[in-house]
Formats: structure tokens, sequence, C-alpha cells
């Protein structure tokens, strides 16, 4: 099985927003500062702004994190592809040029970076929750959807249910890897038609979501009880995984190859044709 494809999804997403909280809330913002330079996209109001002030909560965005601090104060960061958070002890120095932002505290240094060359990630900062709202991803958040919700969003509409499942203008915050397991949960193939798709098979879909994605939170969330997740511990590929990243391994279910489909980097989906017929 191949490891460390840098691909944070909402289980990622949400247990950092999580452990940021746990780590340093109630913590006053000593200073802060830019490093890379593009990942600053908006400052209204700017960055020095926030110094002096607490952090008081954290909330995840579909696949963002927003930290908020005292004076309704946001900062509003996006990983991408391979952006991470690292939790640095009171004088410990970030990891030299993939250091793309740094918020000291007293007890520590929260440190964004990011491996690629391409510098993708993104840092936004306001006020208000009205204007946070303006960046929040159209599409459903896949926890908060019901039965419904998904029915009435796919039911009738031509378009292959796996790039539905990961169109964050749809659902936001499901990625390639989830998406995979999903699928492969409900017995749905990637390459179906949602218009094809029965209301059971919706509903089928909604339950697997909710299983799948719940699962996923459960086990970091008990992983990184007691720590912060390293740099290396946000993966496309993990053993608990059925399908994603297990092309030519035997399915757990059926025995038969898992196949893998791609369509550029970063792009791949398993599936298991004879679990996931159509």
């Amino acid at each position: 099985m191949r490891q460390n494809e840098p691909v944070p999804e909402l289980p990622d997403i949400q247990v950092y927003a999580e452990k940021i909280a746990e780590r340093f809330g109630g913590e006053v913002l000593e200073s802060a500062e830019v490093h890379g330079k593009y990942t600053l996209k908006t400052q209204d109001p700017p960055l020095s702004s926030l110094f002096g002030t607490r952090l008081e909560s954290t909330e995840r965005l579909g696949k963002q994190v927003a930290l908020w601090f005292e004076g309704e104060r946001w900062a509003l960061i996006h990983l991408m592809l391979s952006g991470r958070f690292r939790a640095l002890e009171p004088g410990k120095s970030p990891p030299g040029a993939i250091t793309m932002a740094t918020f000291r505290f007293e007890t520590g240094t929260l440190v964004l970076t990011e491996a690629s060359r391409m510098k993708r990630a993104s840092l936004h900062l306001g006020m208000g929750r009205p204007s946070l709202e303006a960046h929040r991803p159209s599409g459903l958040d896949p926890l908060a959807a019901t039965a419904a919700d998904f029915r009435k969003i796919l039911t009738g509409r031509a378009a292959n249910i796996k790039g539905l499942l990961t169109n964050q203008k749809v659902f936001a915050g499901v990625g390639g890897a989830y998406s995979d397991e999903i699928l492969f949960a409900a017995r749905v193939s990637p390459f179906a038609s949602a218009k094809d798709l029965s209301e059971d098979r919706i509903d089928a879909l909604h339950a697997a979501t909710r299983e799948v994605l719940t699962e996923a939170l459960g086990r970091l969330r008990t992983r990184f009880k007691d720590s912060f997740p390293g740099a290396g511990d946000v993966t496309a590929f993990r053993e608990e995984h059925k399908v994603h990243g297990r092309a030519g391994e035997p399915c757990a279910v059926c025995g038969n190859p898992v196949q893998a489909v791609e369509k550029g980097p970063h792009r791949e989906t398993n599936y298991c044709p004879v679990c996931q017929p159509g």
C-alpha cells in the first residue's frame, strides 16, 4: 500500500481544529508572522490586530480551519493539498523553508507548513461572523446532512457520483480517499451517474458517509488523545482503508483484486468492480 499522499480531508481537518483549541485555547497571541509569499490572501483587519487577543475557539468550515480570537476576529486557514499544522514548544524554531505562517503563544507556537513546491495553502483574516460565512463552502457538510438532503441534491443529477462527493460545492470536506471508502461501504460504483441511483441506494450512500467519516474521526481522536498530529500523521492511505490505496490487493469482502483508475496527480479512484458493479 502506498503511503503519505498529502491530502487532508474532513476527519483530519476536524481533529486539527480540536487539537489547536485544546493546545492553545484561552491563550494570548503574542505575535504572528506570515512567511509564505502568497499565503496571506486578505486581511481586514490586519494581522497585527490579533496581537494581544486570546484564542477563544476553533471551527471547521469544509476543509478549512477558523481560529476565533477576542473581538470576533478570525484567521481562516486552508491547508489545500500539502499544508500541515505543527505545535512547537517554546524556544523551538519552525522548520525552515516550508514554514508559511507562525502564531506564537506563551506556551508554544502554532505553525502552518507546506512541503509542496506549489504553494497553495491560504490565510484569510477578518472580523465578524458574516464575513467568515462568505468563505464557507457552498456544499453540504456531509456529517450534518440528512438522508433527505442527500436525496434532494443527488436525485436526477446527471453527474458521476464520485465527482459529486468530492465537489466542495456539493459536499464540503470529502476528498479522494474517503469518497472511495464511502462508495465501497455503500456498494456503489464510483462511475455511476447520480440519476441512476435509486432512493434506497442514495439512503445507503448517506448512511455509509456518516459511518465512514464518524469512524475515522473516532480513530483519529483516540490516536491523538494525548498528542498533536505530526507532519506525517495526515495521510490519504491508512491501514483501516478497505479499497483506497489498495490497488491489486484482494478485496476484503469478495477477494477479487481492487482496481485503480488514475486521472492525474493525487486523483486516483480505487474500487472493487465485483462489490461495486456498474
